[in-house]
């Protein structure tokens, strides 16, 4: 069976407004169904959205990691062997 959403429980399930949700949809940024004058949302549309909304997750590097890549920069911490 396929969950579908009105307006008002899309956007509640977006955690957004009725009118944030709207401006998605007539951007193009968020897929809808038109049933006569009603619009309609299914889940897929909505998890669509969602994993177009994914940002990346970036690791910063330790201290202990930034003083090695200053180290091979700069090429402190080599030792000479002749």
């Amino acid at each position: 069976m396929i969950t579908v959403f009105g307006r008002e429980d899309a956007a509640e399930a977006l955690g957004v407004s009725v009118e944030t949700l709207d401006k998605y949809r007539e951007k193009g940024k968020l897929a809808y169904r038109k049933i006569g004058t009603l619009v309609k949302f299914t889940e897929g549309d909505l998890v669509a959205f969602l994993d177009r909304c994914v940002v990346p997750v970036t690791r910063l590097p330790s201290g202990r990691e930034k003083l090695e890549m200053a180290k091979r920069a700069t090429g402190g911490g080599r030792e000479d062997t002749d």
